[in-house]
């Protein structure tokens, strides 16, 4: 069991740490981007997406970045359990 752990733990780690980087990007690329939307369309001009599709989109990351974090939370959990025969 503590062989697996110590093998298993650097790898949960370095997941957890690319899903952040990915996921956060992600977030404030789209929250910029729906600010700067917004921005011009209170200037007036036409605009090709809505400034409320980019701030639903990042909002969506967000959640899914939440969603992510603990499925790998829950990866961390590890318990040896005796081996359950399915066929014989």
């Amino acid at each position: 069991m503590a062989e697996v752990c110590n093998r298993r733990g650097p790898e949960i780690d370095k997941v957890e740490q690319e899903v952040k980087a990915r996921l956060s990007s992600e977030i404030n690329h789209w929250d910029s981007r729906a600010f700067a939307l917004k921005e011009q369309e209170k200037a007036g001009k036409k605009t090709a997406l809505n400034w409320r599709n980019a701030e639903q989109r990042a909002e969506d990351l967000a959640e899914r970045l939440k969603r992510r974090l603990h499925l790998i939370a829950q990866e961390r959990i590890m318990s040896s359990q005796p081996p359950r025969v399915r066929t014989a």
